[in-house]
């Protein structure tokens, strides 16, 4: 089945009108012309089936809202013989908030317009809606024309959020200009749920929104999308979080399925950064409770594809895949807590080189300050007779969900790829620096326009890169370099560490020797060796792999014991596997990939347990490890050109 709207598959038009064919019979209907005749029409309504039909030539002006009793149709002839349908519209004095009120279940609304004639998109000193169904099943709104409505031209659900849920199916209309700023939407939804069908949506403020409260769901499919001219900063389908609400919750609404669709929206050639980003097609502030997934869309005038599914203040629930673009590059992709599926964040330009390398950090003062993640990624050379490159600093921003800051940082050297680069506290700055090893010398950055500190010559004779780490084994600050080495006097493998600081709690530093941290006969080397806080102490501590068993040093001090984490009826290589956070506990915990399963054992001591089930098969060292929203747990990302691979 092909992406986007074409994919109709209703057998009537998008968006109605000629062409569609379940029409209403006038003949088979009562017949009305004035507001005076549709008005004891309606009141007559006993709750039986029954058809009131407006005269496909009728323009009737409404003073007071209008209700629509149980198991009414209210009919007319919309796109039958070049027909617009009959015109229902507001007085200028309306009384009355809404225009059509729905007043049981089972109501249809179908061939007629709704005008509440003000198409602006400033402010109103009223909000006006034209069709409100507060707490009623089975509302079918079909090959309608609803437009000018202030607030919303439809509204679903009531205030109350104890109440009963109201549902409604929109199909096959034409939803248009109701834009003003603050409100402004074609389809509005609280405790309610709703299929959405096969409609035209154009200059709305948000097409469909939702607040996001308990009860709130909506699915829509087979719709084109239209910005034409309204703001760049006007959501498609939106759904409010507690943000909006002042709940203090995460939630924004149950569940919603935006599939085959159009998005058509201004495009914008500005950076990350530079001006707010386009209108994005789907924006939960917040995160659902049973899900949304975003798929088989044709989303058009977009940037990147993050700009078009964007998430904001809490992470996850979202799932987005096999959606079409103008230009689909390799981007990043994450898995809030390793639970969510993946979500496009952020797709690189051209200037980037080797973009999928980078490394984590909070590298660069922003002006605000705000200590928010940052993305460390290598750019072009500045000039061709230069040897002077730059790296990109971008800062991911969870009240936009985005890398919407940035920060170009020229430091003069040759161009080191990012993998040759080790990242830390290293002059205990309270920022991530940049250590590099250069002609047997350290070199490292915490200002990040040139190199702060340099060791002596000969320092780390024999050793490179690969032979090295980093690890926080002290409460001082300081982000030790870290290696193994042989003791040949007893045949163990020694971890020695080295700090910037002369001053640093494992000793003096002397810049002609690494200082021993411990030593343990079933040391591997060092890329075998995983440093993280495996205690809950704030301190990296070594953990390995010995056969069966996974053992972890318990502190920092060369006199300390080596203990057994966990044992195993297998061997777990550490090669095979990654390190994060992914409970609220401050202890690290372990990762691993079995097919499409990925497996978490709680603190490196408990059992494996299944956190999330994806479409492809990764290996850990596909993957960086790092809490890229700031809420204490590990999120996974990687670098690549589609969801699912």
């Amino acid at each position: 089945m092909e992406s986007g709207a074409s994919a109709n598959n209703t057998g009537n038009p998008i968006g109605g009108g000629e062409g569609y064919t379940r029409r209403v019979d006038p003949a088979q209907s009562q017949v009305v012309r004035t507001l005076d005749e549709l008005a004891d029409a309606l009141h007559a309504a006993d709750g039986t089936p029954q058809i009131i039909y407006v005269d496909d030539a009728a323009t009737i002006e409404i003073p007071w809202a209008l209700k629509i009793p149980a198991n009414v149709t209210l009919a007319s002839g919309r796109g039958l013989n070049n027909s617009k349908g009959a015109l229902l519209t507001r007085t200028h004095d309306l009384e009355d908030k809404q225009l059509l009120i729905v007043d049981g279940p089972s109501v249809r609304i179908t061939g007629i317009r709704v005008w509440g004639r003000d198409e602006k998109t400033a402010e109103s000193p009223r909000s006006r809606i034209g069709v409100i169904n507060q707490e009623y099943d089975r509302l079918e709104i079909d090959n309608c024309e609803l437009y000018g409505w202030t607030h919303a031209a439809i509204f679903l659900g009531g205030l109350d959020t104890i109440g009963p849920t109201a549902s409604a199916e929109i199909h096959h209309c034409h939803i248009h200009h109701n834009q003003k700023d603050g409100n402004g939407y074609g389809i509005a939804h609280s405790k309610a749920q709703s299929i959405i069908v096969a409609n035209r949506f154009e200059r709305n403020r948000h097409h469909i929104q939702s607040t996001g409260t308990a009860g709130s769901n909506y699915t829509a499919s087979f719709n084109t999308f239209h910005a034409r001219g309204h703001k760049t900063n006007s959501t498609a389908c939106d759904v409010h979080g507690g943000y909006d609400r002042r709940d203090q919750s995460d939630q924004a609404g149950d569940q919603f399925a935006i599939q085959y669709n159009d998005f058509n929206v201004p495009n914008s050639d500005s950076e990350p950064g530079d001006t707010p980003l386009p209108s994005a097609a789907f924006y939960p502030r917040g995160r659902p409770s049973s899900g949304a997934v975003f798929s088989n869309n044709a989303c058009y005038g977009y940037r990147q594809p993050e700009d078009a599914i964007r998430q904001r203040f809490h992470f996850g629930n979202v799932e987005a895949y096999r959606n079409e673009f103008n230009s689909l590059k390799p981007g990043w992709f994450v898995s809030w807590g390793g639970r969510s599926p993946w979500l496009r964040i952020f797709t690189p330009g051209d200037n980037l080189v080797d973009p999928g390398q980078a490394a984590f950090g909070r590298f660069a003062s922003f002006p605000d300050r705000r200590p928010n993640c940052q993305l460390f990624v290598r750019g072009e050379r500045v000039s061709s007779s230069s040897e002077a490159h730059y790296w990109w600093c971008l800062r991911f921003r969870p009240d936009s969900g985005a890398f919407d800051d940035r920060i170009r940082l020229d430091l003069h050297s040759s161009p080191y790829p990012v993998a040759d680069f080790l990242f830390g506290d290293f002059m205990a700055a309270g920022s991530t620096g940049i250590l590099k090893l250069q002609n047997d010398r350290f070199y490292i950055t915490t200002s990040l326009r040139q190199w702060d500190y340099v060791s002596p010559v000969g320092f780390s004779v024999g050793v490179d890169r690969s032979q090295l780490q980093v690890a926080n084994v002290d409460l001082d600050g300081y982000t030790r370099v870290v290696k193994t080495e042989p003791n040949s006097t007893n045949g163990c493998t020694k971890i020695m560490t080295w700090s910037s600081d002369n001053t640093a709690a494992d000793g003096p530093r002397n810049d002609s020797q690494w200082k021993l941290l411990f030593e343990d006969p079933s040391l591997p080397s060092i890329n075998d060796i995983a440093f993280a806080d495996w205690y809950g102490d704030r301190i990296s501590h070594a953990m390995w792999s010995d056969g069966n068993e996974w053992k972890a040093h318990w502190s920092t001090r060369p006199s300390s014991k080596t203990a057994t984490l966990k044992k195993w009826d297998r061997p777990y290589p550490l090669s095979d596997l990654g390190v994060g956070r992914f409970f609220h506990d401050r202890i690290a915990d372990v990762f691993r990939i079995d097919g499409n399963d990925w497996l978490v054992s709680r603190g490196a001591r408990e059992d494996w347990i299944k956190i999330n089930t994806v479409h492809a098969t990764y290996k850990p060292s596909d993957f960086y490890f790092v809490d890229l929203d700031g809420d204490g747990i590990t999120d996974i990302l990687r670098f690549g050109i589609d969801e699912r691979i």
